[in-house]
């Protein structure tokens, strides 16, 4: 069990800002997203997860090494998720891009982002404030699996 941040955030639709590395991500690219996610650990992820919503990336030298995904909907939100970047590649702003442009995407369809993260998770939860993003609340989360 651990403290979970959920953020809400702007309503407002933000400008369109194109970053050349991002692409969108699919049913081929399935098998590199589960690699990825194995190593940063956003959080769950599996095989079928990606058709939740859209998911980006940004890939160097053919490899995946970022993405952020939408995950939950309701009528009014969209959760921003398993926004994650390779260990060599932190801190070159790919999260930041990612993460905007999914912002661009959900209130532009006039609904409104939120996102969780681990109460530990400093570094992100700045970076989502840096953003624009809010407190909303802070909750406990358990996560369970079904014996294999």
């Amino acid at each position: 069990m651990f403290d979970c941040v959920q953020m809400i955030g702007p309503t407002a639709p933000l400008s369109r800002s194109t970053d050349p590395r991002i692409v969108t991500l699919g049913l081929s690219d399935v098998d590199d997203m589960l690699e990825l996610t194995s190593r940063t650990k956003p959080g769950p992820f599996a095989r079928r997860t990606w058709e939740l919503g859209v998911y980006l990336g940004v890939r160097f030298d053919g490899r995946l090494i970022a993405m952020a995904g939408q995950r939950a909907q309701t009528a009014d939100h969209v959760e921003i998720s398993a926004v994650c970047t390779d260990a060599q590649f932190v801190g070159k702003g790919l999260g930041r891009a990612l993460v905007r442009a999914q912002m661009e995407m959900i209130t532009a369809i006039g609904k409104v982002p939120m996102l969780h993260a681990a109460a530990t998770n400093t570094h992100a939860i700045a970076l989502y404030e840096h953003l624009g993003f809010e407190h909303r609340c802070t909750f406990p989360i358990l996560i369970m699996r079904a014996p294999s």
